[in-house]
């Protein structure tokens, strides 16, 4: 089970910030959505909800490919 985590939030075997950030930010997305279903008692608007975590993976890797565009480590 270990191994098949430290796979989930790497990319080739390398650790993977990007997949990690955006985990942290689904995780802090479905709790504000359930909270705000649990006080309110009805679906609240999901559009930024659910691009946010998208864009943190999108930006970790696209600050790599720069990197190796570049040839920087």
């Amino acid at each position: 089970m270990i191994e098949w985590i430290k796979k989930l939030f790497s990319d080739s075997n390398e650790t993977s910030f990007s997949r990690f950030a955006s985990f942290l930010a689904l995780a802090a997305v479905i709790t504000w959505v359930s909270f705000l279903v649990w006080k309110k008692h009805e679906l609240p608007e999901l559009t930024g909800a659910t691009s946010f975590p998208a864009v943190m993976y999108f930006l970790g890797k696209g600050a790599e490919s720069v990197q190796k565009i570049f040839g920087r480590p």
